[in-house]
């Protein structure tokens, strides 16, 4: 799943590694490929080289979502980039570069004679080892798992830990992926020892190893890519799973990933039940979400990335992984593994409970589903940290397509003349509304949905005017005639797919693109653009940024007034992001002005 990877290995009783290369998560993961089948230890060092090498002569330094080695291996093909590094490797060993030293840490017990041993002759310590404590290679030694809620330990029970494995020598502690601690080389005499210091700085010592095996990534709260709270997710999940009786103990080796965003810091993308925050909408009122995504395998060779299946408001996704959770347990003993029952029935049944939680309130009907947990404000974009005004902004669009596809495969079924005019409204209204974000439109009412595409879309010819008439009539709900133009409402939202597929980073559209390329845009000429974007939120004054500057050639000056607070916090750094120049920003009275040139 990494870039570069090495996994352990022996062959011909020498120590060394199977290599994989051009893996990654982020917001459009990859298992990586299999680069060496076997490499002595030492020749680590130029393997790693040449793969720099690679990626620094040929790799994507401009775009920050490009700049990874996935990118440049799907770019150049496996065949290229083999050669490539192949012709590099051999370059790197010709000049004989030092043999890597490999120091060999013994494994072996130091306890401080002056501590004493603890004798611990309870069930729940017995329950602890169990879950916690596992015998090393070495005889008489043990490894115990500290867990550690969210990665997060107190000053004072840091102290407390560092004193007490000060008595074992320094091969003692690790930091695991999951965000806990290992202790090493342990006597068995100090098991006691461990479990009181275990059981006094760490609750989750006292329970199933569930929750210690949980992934929350840092998420909005911090985050400058944050778009959902996944800490406050979690916290909420333990709290639901504590109260439920649900038996954990038989889910120890369960991983359960959360992401506040696509960017897979939560590591989602390797759960076993994986999630990724979003942003949603209903009644064009925004809500926090989370993807599903589950059935991941990691294993030498046969690894796969968690596949993506529906979605849960974040308000729900407490009780939805409860009921996931139970309904695997039922039939947990058909299966060797999750991805195994998710391959069989498990997608299906997660489906199936998803669909309890597709319709939530209305937000004038219950508001706790438009805040995120642990949040004091309702949801919204503007929340998103400096230089990422764009996190989410596809998601909206992503609602709406959901839908059209949606409605259309509800109407292969439906018989209801009303069930029937409901679904192609619906798939007039998404298809019109999707891509109006794009055009920094903000509207309250469906209504107005229809007014601005209308005004945006068809008047502005990126839309046929034949279908003026259909966005009038389903502006006015005009049942029976939209019965009639069933063929054009699909025609329509055809369009705005293929729309949509032809935008580029800009915004902008294949049919603008041909006009800007033949002088056929209002052209800004070599002046300096003046814009007030005062009193507009995030992200729409990003998006009218981003629109004034698709119109605009490079070197030219974008001078714009934002206001206070977030909108001087995000956007400037969000266009500095995307290799927009911020020339200056100045304060004035309440409100910032901004110089931008173009790239």
């Amino acid at each position: 799943f990494n870039d570069l990877g090495f996994i352990s290995h022996i062959k011909n009783d020498v120590k060394g590694f199977r290599v994989y290369v051009a893996g990654g998560m982020g917001s459009k993961p990859q298992v990586g490929n299999l680069l060496h089948d076997f490499i002595p230890a030492e020749q680590v060092y130029p393997v790693a080289r040449a793969i720099k090498v690679i990626f620094s002569r040929y790799g994507n330094r401009k775009n920050k979502h490009a700049a990874r080695l996935r990118f440049l291996w799907n770019k150049l093909g496996r065949e290229k980039f083999i050669q490539l590094y192949s012709d590099e490797y051999e370059k790197i060993q010709k000049t004989h570069p030092a043999p890597l030293q490999i120091i060999e840490i013994e494994n072996k017990p130091e306890p401080d004679i002056l501590l004493e041993p603890v004798r611990e002759q309870t069930s729940e310590f017995e329950i602890w080892k169990k879950r916690y404590v596992k015998g090393q290679k070495q005889p008489g030694l043990y490894s115990i798992l500290l867990p550690v809620f969210l990665g997060n330990i107190s000053n004072k029970d840091t102290v407390i830990l560092a004193d007490f494995l000060s008595h074992f020598g320094e091969n003692v502690l690790r930091c695991t992926l999951e965000q806990n601690f290992s202790i090493r080389n342990i006597p068995e005499d100090y098991l006691g020892n461990v479990y009181r210091i275990a059981r006094d700085i760490s609750r989750l010592s006292s329970g199933p190893r569930f929750m210690a095996n949980s992934i929350a990534c840092a998420g909005a709260d911090t985050c400058t890519l944050g778009i959902c709270r996944s800490r406050g997710a979690l916290r909420a999940v333990d709290r639901k799973l504590e109260k439920s009786g649900i038996d954990l103990d038989a889910l120890s080796n369960f991983k359960l990933n959360i992401s506040g965003c696509p960017n897979s810091c939560g590591a989602h993308s390797e759960a076993d039940l994986g999630f990724f925050g979003k942003s949603s909408r209903k009644k064009e009122v925004m809500y926090p979400a989370y993807v599903i995504v589950a059935g991941a395998v990691a294993e030498n060779g046969a690894s796969r990335l968690a596949r993506k299946i529906a979605q849960v408001s974040a308000r729900d996704l407490p009780d939805f992984l409860l009921e996931a959770l139970a309904a695997y347990l039922d039939k947990k003993g058909r299966y060797p593994s999750f991805a195994a029952y998710i391959d069989d029935c498990g997608e299906s049944d997660i489906r199936n409970i998803c669909r309890k939680y597709t319709d939530i309130p209305d937000f004038e009907d219950d508001k706790n589903y438009y805040f995120d947990w642990g949040a004091g404000e309702i949801f919204s974009l503007v929340g998103i940290g400096a230089g990422e005004c764009s996190a989410g902004l596809f998601d909206l669009i992503d609602v709406d397509r959901e839908n059209i596809k949606n409605q259309q495969k509800s109407l292969q079924t439906l018989s209801d003349a009303r069930e029937i005019s409901e679904a192609l409204y619906q798939i007039t209204l998404s298809a019109s509304r999707m891509l109006l974000i794009t055009r920094g439109v903000e509207v309250k009412t469906e209504k107005e949905v229809f007014d601005a595409f209308i005004a945006k879309f068809i008047m502005e010819s990126l839309v046929d005017k034949k279908f003026t008439r259909l966005v009038q009539l389903a502006r006015n709900k005009d049942d029976a005639q939209l019965n009639g133009l069933a063929d054009q409402i699909h025609e329509l939202a055809d369009v705005t797919e293929k729309l949509y597929e032809s935008m580029d980073d800009s915004l902008q559209f294949q049919t603008e693109k041909e006009k800007m390329d033949s002088g056929g845009l209002p052209a800004y000429q070599n002046a300096e653009v003046n814009r007030d974007y005062r009193g507009i939120a995030c992200p729409m004054n990003f998006v009218k940024m981003k629109l004034d500057l698709s119109r605009m050639s490079s070197g030219q000056t974008l001078r714009v007034l934002l206001d206070d607070g977030k909108p001087i916090e995000n956007v400037p750094g969000s266009l500095s992001g995307e290799g927009h120049e911020l020339v200056f920003q100045e304060k004035i009275d309440d409100y910032w002005a901004v110089l931008i040139k173009k790239a």
